[in-house]
Parts: structure tokens; C-alpha cells; sequence
């Protein structure tokens, strides 16, 4: 597990913490497949912060992986990622869901996902 939804106030039928972490997994997972794992960057989609994935430094973002609320800084929230998929972070990011464009690179993923840690919940 890489998110936690932990901000209830956004719970709804269609968004409870089940379909949200399916959602995000399906864009995390699609990241993989399609080879942008590489950097984590965000963007401005409907008016909210999102993270997403992209090639290269400086590219565009090519995988959506999740919205931020109004008050998360997405370049806080993109360290926290980087670290948890380093294994140099906590074990799990909390979440609900003008600037230059910050990229993170994104160190071993094959690595990342031998030791990622499960969650018993």
C-alpha cells in the first residue's frame, strides 16, 4: 500500500475508501505498464492540484495518479511518494484525496515493489 485515505470528509457512495484505492491503483498500476514511472510531477486538472506521472524531467504529465484536496502542497505530497517508494519514508502516505513544475525521480521501482509493505487492515 502507497496511499491511505485518511480524510473521511470526502467519503461519498461513490467514493468511499474501497473505490478510491481500486481508482488509484488501476492509474498506478497503468503508470507502470505504460513506462512513466520514471518521475512524479503535478499539474492543474478541473481547477485542483493532481499528481502524475511523466517520462522525462520537464515532460508532461502522462498518467493522472491522484487528486489533491485544496489545502495538500503537491510538493510535499510527491516527497512523501518518493520516500515511501525509496524506503526512505514512512510507510504509507495519509490522504484524501502559479508555481514552476517540480519532477521527482523515481528510483527503482522494481525495487520498491519487492519490499513494498502490506497492509493487514
Amino acid at each position: 500500500m502507497i496511499v491511505r485515505w485518511a480524510f473521511p470528509r470526502y467519503q461519498s457512495k461513490e467514493w468511499n475508501e474501497q473505490n478510491r484505492c481500486e481508482a488509484v491503483s488501476s492509474r498506478f498500476q497503468e503508470a507502470y505498464d505504460n513506462g512513466s514511472m520514471a518521475y512524479f510531477t503535478y499539474t492543474e486538472q478541473n481547477n485542483q492540484n493532481v499528481i502524475c506521472t511523466a517520462y522525462k524531467e520537464g515532460g508532461d504529465c502522462v498518467t493522472m495518479l491522484l487528486t489533491l484536496r485544496t489545502e495538500d502542497d503537491p510538493i510535499a505530497m510527491i516527497r512523501d511518494l518518493t520516500n515511501v517508494m525509496s524506503g526512505k519514508g514512512g510507510s504509507v502516505v495519509r490522504h484524501s484525496s502559479g508555481e514552476k513544475r517540480v519532477y521527482f525521480k523515481i528510483t527503482n521501482i522494481e525495487k520498491f515493489l519487492e519490499i513494498a509493505p502490506v497492509d493487514k487492515e
